[in-house]
């Protein structure tokens, strides 16, 4: 080996060689550590939700295209480049490491322990440049990006800083021979290693963005896999946040981004394309949105409280769960879109299209749904399940066939509604405002319209069975052929009411103002019809058994079947002449099947509907009923044409009707 003055020639000449390898490659490495840096530092979150150009300081260079490779492919340069210059760095730096000892042990007059510190403090700074520093840019990178919420690209972050947790604890010692160097400290270089390789990678992997695929897992994990969904574990710049924003640009487009979980208040970005977008649980509270095309958008969760969306966009959205109080839609576009579940208390709806949309469970008290905003829509079939509509505006409302089981429509507003065989199973219509609706075979069982207004409404063949209509007003409403059995229609106003053909057995009618009243072919077996009034009221053919007639006033029973009135001693004198008239007790049943025919087969509007009601509320299964089933199937298959009944009501029909069908004979 060289000694004295020729080693020191050598080593002159290694070093002339050092720097012409890494001289190039370290500018350039120098440059990305610096591009990556000040990306790290000086982007905003506005520049993040727009794609903005970057501008590095003093040559004022813009990076104009592609702000999302910038920060994926920067990186993975800045990586390659370090692995390129450790690379070029090992064997030179190698070689001065062992010539630099045999100097050291060399017959030089030189005190070895101060050459030694210099050594030391050199290869503490290479460390600290080289090995650490890279690793602190990569975390700075992906904490800045996160909210970017792109797992490609912050996954790719991840596995960059495994690479560099490699370089600087693998190659980094190899290059200048660290680990040989403390060997005599040996617990200090191990654990300096633990406490940055693992805190480093678990911080990158905990590092998460709400959406990733990972993160439920750590936090089922954790115990909290029930928190929401906006919820993070390091809670660290993980959605954007860019409160009361103007923008210049015309048609701002994030198509297909994902925004979950960001804050959006009071953001102006009308007309902006949020097309396929994620905006799941994002806080867009006072956002003004106009013409916004927020289609197959998700934005389950978001709150949009008095937001903007006027004539917007919002095709097969999913807005379940989403905060929609005082929200203005009017003229929104809501086709198909799933509403289930949200809030849209107090919202403005005039001329929103609803068609097809998913409203189960949804909260739409007070809203304003009234005019033309449903009223030339087909919505047949439209799901309002447990819906909350209290205080709504539904003026002309069209639902036929839609689904209102359980809804809230207390104190709405359903004026001339058509509702023809909607679903209003347990409905909630407390002092709703019906009247001249069209509910002509719907389901009304188990209501309650307690002090509803339902004048001249029209409620052929509906099922109002165990409904509660105390105090309701239905003067001149049409309830033939309906099912009121074990209804409450105490204290109720049914003056001038068509109730003709319909069962109200073991109905309350107590109190009742049946004034003028047509209850031909009714059936009032025991119905309590104590202090009702029958003034000028029509009891032709009505069946009258086992009945509470106390104190029932001016009723002219001289042409219904009256059996085992239940009266007191000294008002039995008026119902005598009519029990003891000749009974037969198999002719009320053909005559109300006839009675129930005719009806369905005159009818000239909604008979499809109104056969549909007929069927479900009065042909039965029982044996008891077989006949008067029959009779009655065979009468409404025989005039109704097949293209007016559904399929359901048509295997029903056929199922009862006697073969070969009878000649309509409409009496």
């Amino acid at each position: 080996m060289p000694q004295g003055p020729h080693l020191m020639d050598d080593l002159e000449a290694l070093r002339r060689v050092l720097d012409g390898f890494a001289k190039p490659i370290f500018g350039l490495w120098a440059f990305l550590a610096f591009f990556l840096s000040f990306i790290a530092v000086m982007v905003n979150h506005q520049q993040l939700l727009f794609d903005e150009p970057l501008r590095l300081p003093a040559i004022d260079l813009p990076i104009d295209r592609p702000f999302y490779g910038v920060f994926l492919l920067g990186p993975v340069m800045f990586a390659l480049v370090q692995f390129l210059l450790m690379g070029q760095l090992r064997l030179p730096a190698h070689r001065a490491a062992r010539d630099n000892e045999t100097i050291l042990s060399a017959q030089i007059p030189v005190d070895a322990t101060r050459e030694r510190q210099p050594d030391w403090l050199l290869r503490a700074a290479a460390g600290i440049t080289l090995a650490l520093v890279p690793i602190g840019i990569i975390l700075a990178i992906q904490l800045k990006f996160l909210p970017y919420h792109d797992p490609f690209a912050t996954w790719t972050h991840r596995v960059v800083l495994v690479a560099e947790l490699v370089i600087a604890f693998a190659l980094f010692p190899r290059v200048f021979d660290a680990g040989s160097f403390f060997s005599s400290k040996k617990v200090i270089w191990r654990a300096a290693r633990a406490t940055i390789w693992v805190p480093s990678g678990v911080v990158s992997v905990l590092l998460a963005f709400p959406g990733e695929w990972h993160l439920d897992r750590l936090k089922n994990l954790r115990g909290n896999g029930d928190s929401q969904f906006c919820e993070t574990i390091l809670k660290v710049n993980d959605h954007l946040e860019l409160p009361s924003l103007y923008t210049n640009v015309k048609t701002p487009s994030f198509q297909g981004r994902d925004l979950s979980c960001g804050e959006f208040k009071r953001l102006e970005l009308q007309e902006a394309n949020f097309n396929n977008a994620n905006l799941r649980g994002a806080n867009l509270e006072n956002a003004k949105l106009t013409n916004a095309r927020l289609n197959n958008a998700k934005l389950g969760g978001a709150n949009l409280n008095h937001a903007t969306l006027t004539d917007a966009y919002l095709i097969e959205a999913n807005l379940e769960g989403a905060n929609l109080e005082n929200t203005d839609l009017t003229k929104a576009h809501l086709l198909k879109a799933n509403l289930g579940g949200a809030k849209l208390k107090d919202a403005e709806l005039k001329d929103a299209d609803l068609s097809e949309a998913k409203l189960e469970g949804t909260n739409l008290s007070d809203a304003k749904l009234g005019g033309q905003v449903l009223a030339e829509k087909n919505l047949k079939g439209f799901p309002f399940f447990l819906a909350v509509l209290s205080d709504a505006d539904l003026h002309g409302v069209v639902l036929p066939a839609a689904d209102l089981r359980a809804a809230n429509f207390n104190h709405a507003n359903i004026e001339k509604a058509q509702l023809q065989a909607a679903w209003l199973f347990e409905a909630k219509l407390k002092r709703a405002q019906l009247q001249g609706a069209k509910l002509v075979g719907a389901n009304l069982f188990r209501a309650d319209l307690e002090e509803a207004a339902v004048q001249g409404a029209k409620l052929q063949g509906a099922n109002l069975s165990l409904a509660n209509l105390k105090n309701a007003r239905l003067e001149n409403a049409n309830l033939s052929g309906a099912d009121l059995s074990g209804a409450n229609l105490s204290g109720a106003n049914l003056s001038g009411a068509n109730l003709s053909g319909a069962d109200l057995s073991g109905a309350d009618l107590s109190g009742a103002d049946l004034s003028g009243a047509d209850l031909d072919s009714a059936d009032l077996n025991r119905a309590n019809l104590q202090r009702a009034i029958f003034s000028r009221s029509k009891l032709e053919h009505a069946w009258i058994d086992h009945a509470q007639l106390s104190g029932a006033k001016d009723a002219d029973c001289s042409k219904a079947y009256v059996r085992s009135p239940q009266i007191d001693a000294k008002e039995k004198s008026k119902w005598q002449q009519c029990e003891n008239r000749k009974f037969r007790e198999t002719e009320y049943p053909e005559l109300h099947a006839d009675f129930l025919r005719d009806l369905v087969c005159k009818a000239t509007a909604d008979q499809g509907d109104l056969a549909h009601g007929i069927v479900e509320n009065w042909i039965s299964d029982a044996p008891a009923r077989g006949d008067f089933s029959s009779r009655l199937a065979g009468g409404i298959l025989a005039c109704v044409q097949d293209e007016d009944l559904s399929d359901e009501t048509k295997n029903r029909l056929r199922k009862h009707a006697p073969t070969p069908l009878p000649v309509s004979k409409l009496r």
